[in-house]
């Protein structure tokens, strides 16, 4: 990544005049790349609060990067050494070696917001996502990546979002917005592509929980609860106390019957559809040994190949579901924490057209689903109109798929009618220690309040 203008864009167009919205060649303003979507493909309102109405709309596919707005110029704070970005099949890398000065808050320090949004479930699969401010990459970094912009018909600027065709990583996002009240676009990185060398600059930290409202449950902010410093992490949460922090009992899992047994799921621009049915004979038959989210591999346990065949992965009428730190996960997303459910493939129907087909990757629809594997004998698949990510399966347990949280339309953003969550820790939490430097640590609070969650239920039951 580069200062902006340090070179020609493909085609850099003036900035419009304050108070005004950017506008084509021809003087008239830019039309949504959206089509409307019938009121079936609707997604369900949460408990809570209502869904943006963008979320409502189907944009067009992604597509090649082609043209852009010159950046507004802006004071930088430029870095001791530079943060490292990288997707996982490295096709997109470069440097950032400055900052915005508005990335900077009071205290000295980069804080950054964890956004619950619905549109963001939807368009990264997880359950919450973060980006970082930055200046414009250089148009070399950007041709590697494909563009797909969130439509909305009540905006004429809907952010932009970047992702590497290759991986699914997204990596950065586009949106408007006033910088020293100029009107122009502003950049931004996602937090899970950043490395830095060790003590180039402090960890950026988290400011607070946005968008709660949308997820009818609370999401992960339930357990993302405090900082390492031990201060409160805020919401925008209506005010419930003089801190307008959650109370402690916020939303707690009620167990409420739902219309049959079928979960369905799907990405934000509609690409990927399909739904989950409840446990029943077929979710028996694979066979899987242990995942890390439940015995550490580091542990060499003689139990993680499961020698007595249980069947952790069914919770009664539920599946297990967990939390990801790994480093395939955080570069194949472009975000810090996956969100999986275990789910037998056998208990998985894609959706094509008027069509439910069982989960077959060996013959699915053209174009549903883009394939890429991550390493030996695992393969990861994500929507090639948003870069969602949807699936990860291997070789060694090809029955037993993991599939991504934040595609499903359940009740609330934890879907806890449908879900278990284990609690007891975050998968690969320990690999973020061994990186070179990563630029922030929102995984040890997310451990840390999942193990409180269950030190509280144990009292409750004392």
């Amino acid at each position: 990544m580069s200062l902006p203008n340090d070179g020609s864009l493909y085609s850099v167009r003036q900035l419009p005049q304050l108070n005004e919205a950017p506008h084509e060649a021809s003087g008239q303003p830019p039309q949504p790349d959206v089509d409307m979507v019938d009121s079936s493909e609707q997604p369900p309102q949460p408990k809570g609060g209502m869904v943006n109405n963008s979320a409502r709309r189907r944009p067009q596919p992604a597509r090649e990067p082609a043209d852009f707005f010159m950046e507004v110029d802006q004071p930088s704070f430029n870095l001791q050494s530079p943060i490292i970005i990288s997707c996982h099949c490295n096709r997109v890398n470069g440097t950032v070696k400055a900052l915005p000065f508005r990335s900077f808050g009071n205290n000295g320090r980069v804080e950054i917001d964890i956004n619950h949004d619905y549109r963001a479930r939807k368009y990264s699969g997880q359950l919450a996502v973060s980006y970082f401010p930055s200046f414009q990459p250089d148009p070399y970094t950007l041709s590697k990546t494909v563009c797909f912009r969130l439509g909305d018909l009540d905006r004429q600027n809907a952010p932009t979002l970047y992702f590497c065709p290759v991986c699914g990583c997204h990596l950065f996002r586009e949106e408007w917005g006033r910088v020293d009240e100029k009107l122009g676009p502003t950049w931004a990185v996602a937090t899970g592509v950043g490395e830095k060398t060790p003590a180039s600059i402090c960890p950026f930290r988290i400011a607070r929980h946005i968008n709660v409202v949308q997820t009818g449950d609370g999401g992960l902010s339930i357990w993302m609860k405090t900082r390492n410093s031990g201060r409160k992490i805020y919401t925008d949460m209506p005010r419930q106390n003089e801190t307008s922090h959650p109370a402690d009992d916020y939303a707690p899992w009620m167990p409420t019957p739902l219309p049959g047994d079928i979960l369905n799921a799907s990405c934000f621009c509609g690409t990927v559809k399909f739904h989950v049915t409840r446990p029943n004979h077929e979710s028996t038959l694979p066979k899987s040994q242990y995942p890390d989210l439940m015995i550490p591999y580091y542990e060499r346990s003689d139990e993680i190949p499961n020698p007595h065949d249980k069947k952790w992965w069914i919770r009664e009428n539920r599946y297990l579901a967990g939390t990801c730190a790994c480093t395939s996960c955080r570069r194949c997303s472009g975000f810090d924490i996956q969100s999986w459910a275990f789910i037998p493939r056998a208990n998985i129907f894609m959706h094509d057209s008027d069509k439910h087909l069982g989960l077959d990757f060996s013959n699915l629809p053209g174009g549903m689903l883009r394939s890429y594997n991550s390493s030996p004998g695992v393969t990861r698949e994500f929507c090639p109109g948003c870069g969602a990510t949807v699936f990860w399966h291997n070789t060694d347990r090809p029955e037993l798929i993991d599939v991504s949280v934040g595609l499903f339309d359940a009740g609330g953003a934890r879907a806890e009618d449908w879900l278990d969550w284990w609690k007891e820790r975050v998968s690969f939490s320990e690999a973020r220690c061994g990186s070179r430097g990563l630029v922030w640590d929102p995984v040890t609070p997310l451990e840390t309040g999942l193990k409180e969650s269950i030190e509280k239920v144990e009292e409750g039951d004392k």
